[in-house]
């Protein structure tokens, strides 16, 4: 009797010290994963946190135009309200007053004053017709320049006849006759009539601060295409 109490006595140690040591082994298994519960928590609220951002970011980048209404009397100026291009009622006037805007300051020269109209044809040009503009005025470019052929002794103005649409694609057809003048005479020396297709879109598209203070509503000149009218 007492070697079988000793040997149960024996075998109750031997599996109370497994429980034990079963019981040490969940409790780290358990700590463990603790530990990996909130590593992975904190981790998904680190890239959450750098994702809102990065967002940010990229949002700060973009430049949105705005309209702002300034009392000229008092200074006052109301709560700016951003400008989306997209919900914008495009307004033949408006059309109008930019493709006037855009023919005159391309197709003018006057040698005192070509870096302000250049700019703001540029700013209102997609970046192939901003190249053709480029190719036609800088003497670098073009041995024809009228920065070249023209110089200081003669000036262009332009007439606009006619501003036509042609179909719903924002295509138009313009028609205007340039006046080469000289400077010291004030007189008219040459007069061609010209015809140009162009193509024109409202885009909010990412540019310089410059080119959104010259140009608001994202008025682009897709396609520009000017042949001489033959009588």
């Amino acid at each position: 009797m007492t070697t079988n109490e000793t040997m149960t006595t024996q075998y109750k140690a031997y599996f109370d010290e497994a429980n034990s040591w079963r019981a040490d082994i969940v409790a780290a298994r358990e700590r463990e994963l603790t530990l990996y519960r909130k590593f992975c928590i904190g981790l998904f609220a680190s890239l959450a946190a750098a994702l809102v951002g990065l967002t940010s970011l990229i949002t700060r980048e973009s430049v949105q135009p705005f309209l702002a209404i300034m009392d000229k009397r008092t200074g006052e100026v109301t709560t700016p309200t951003r400008l989306n291009t997209q919900s914008l009622v495009v307004n033949w006037k408006m059309v109008r007053h930019f493709v006037t805007t855009y023919v005159n300051d391309r197709e003018s020269y006057n040698f005192l004053n070509i870096n302000e109209p250049y700019l703001a044809v540029r700013a209102m040009s997609n970046e192939p017709v901003k190249a053709q503009v480029d190719q036609i005025l800088r003497p670098e470019l073009n041995p024809q320049s009228p920065i070249k052929t023209l110089g200081q002794h003669h000036y262009i103005t332009t007439t606009i006849h006619s501003i036509a649409k042609l179909t719903r694609d924002n295509l138009l057809d313009i028609r205007f006759t340039t006046h080469t003048v000289n400077s010291e005479t004030n007189k008219v020396e040459q007069n061609k009539a010209w015809r140009v297709t162009m193509k024109w879109e409202l885009l909010n598209r990412n540019r310089s601060l410059s080119d959104w203070d010259t140009n608001p509503l994202g008025f682009t000149v897709t396609f520009y295409d000017k042949q001489p009218v033959v009588s």
